[in-house]
């Protein structure tokens, strides 16, 4: 692959709303914990980090498994990998801690030392920290399905039987799994990868009336979810016996799991409809920051609410100001870090790649 090459790939702006619907989601299941009553269902939150995970997966196939492997390859993945998760969240984690020992267990990202190492080791389980865990083993993972899939046939043949069994596996294994590491949510990332090669092969089938009917009933499942009380509760928040730490009653739902992946391969296709709902500029700002308002929103909403609580604000406003806070945040974290980050790591690699440390492809 040439340096590059995958992010040449076709952009496909109605999954930046989804991402961005996906970090909304996480938002507004946080109201209740700061006094402000349940604007959505209260365990939305598990669909929206769902829905980041078969993004992950979906994406990683998209961008990389039609491509060239080799080290080159490699290296640069990694340097895109990198550049996009451990700049911002090292910063956000670090900067929690010293919060964490100012402010103390009022903090929402409150941290002992031990939760501070596991969390730079991408361990740790507090708040929403706890998924980036997950994700940046799969990143690891992904490497290995990338080269069975660079095998030829039979490497392919052997990925899908491996996948198959992997996933298997992790279903009927998920209790044993912690929740912090990618085995626990290895299904969830291959619904996404398997998506990704199903718009490769059909992307320029069917007719776009026939894939619009599809992403309405994709958004109004979406809506459904979002319900506090939806029609049909059982079915998307299945009742759990005991206190369900790791949330497997959402993330170990394999009928869950292929719903949220049918409903990213509806909008994985470009209509008129989509560009309304999930490609105008508002949904794609909120995509294009999402990673910021995902690790960010807690910490400020909380400071605003407490800010406003104090001077009589009705909650209606003070959630208002908290999302609002938390865009803004988020928008400015993306342009002043998360974004020169990800140049800077990008532009060490191409200076390593000229100096020849990465050999140049053949």
């Amino acid at each position: 692959m040439q340096a590059g090459a995958a992010a040449r790939k076709r952009h496909i702006p109605t999954l930046d709303g989804l991402r961005g619907i996906a970090a909304l989601l996480v938002v507004f299941s946080h109201f209740p914990t700061l006094g402000l009553g349940a604007v959505l269902n209260a365990r939305v939150g598990d669909y929206g980090v769902l829905l980041f995970f078969v993004l992950s997966g979906f994406l990683m196939g998209y961008l990389y498994l039609d491509e060239r492997f080799d080290r080159q390859s490699v290296v640069s993945y990694t340097a895109a990998r990198v550049a996009r998760i451990v700049p911002l969240y090292y910063v956000v984690v670090i900067v929690s801690f010293v919060l964490s020992k100012a402010i103390g267990p009022a903090f929402v990202n409150h941290m002992s030392d031990t939760e501070f190492v596991r969390l730079l080791l991408f361990a740790g389980k507090i708040t929403v920290f706890w998924s980036i865990g997950p994700e940046v083993q799969f990143y690891a993972v992904f490497v290995l399905i990338w080269l069975g899939m660079a095998s030829g046939a039979l490497g392919r043949l052997s990925w899908l039987v491996g996948a198959v069994l992997a996933a298997a596996l992790v279903i009927l294994a998920q209790t044993r799994f912690p929740g912090v590491t990618v085995m626990s949510k290895l299904h969830i990332f291959l619904a996404g990868v398997i998506v990704s090669q199903l718009f490769v092969r059909v992307r320029d089938e069917g007719s776009e009336l026939a894939f619009t009917i599809a992403q309405v009933v994709a958004l109004g499942l979406v809506v459904l979810i979002a319900l506090p009380d939806p029609p049909f509760a059982e079915l998307f928040y299945p009742p759990v016996a005991a206190i369900d730490v790791k949330h497997d009653a959402v993330f170990g739902n394999l009928k869950i799991v292929l719903m949220i992946a049918a409903i990213l391969l509806a909008f994985t296709h470009e209509t008129r409809f989509s560009r309304v709902v999930l490609a105008n500029r508002v949904a794609r700002l909120a995509g294009l920051y999402s990673f910021s308002l995902y690790l960010l929103h807690e910490p400020v909403m909380q400071g605003v609410t407490a800010l406003l609580a104090d001077r009589d604000v009705p909650k209606l406003v003070i959630g208002v100001a908290d999302v609002l806070a938390a865009f803004l945040v988020s928008a400015a974290s993306f342009r002043l870090l998360e974004r020169p980050a990800q140049r800077k790591v990008r532009q060490l690699v191409t200076h390593w790649t000229d100096r020849g440390v990465v050999a140049p492809p053949p």
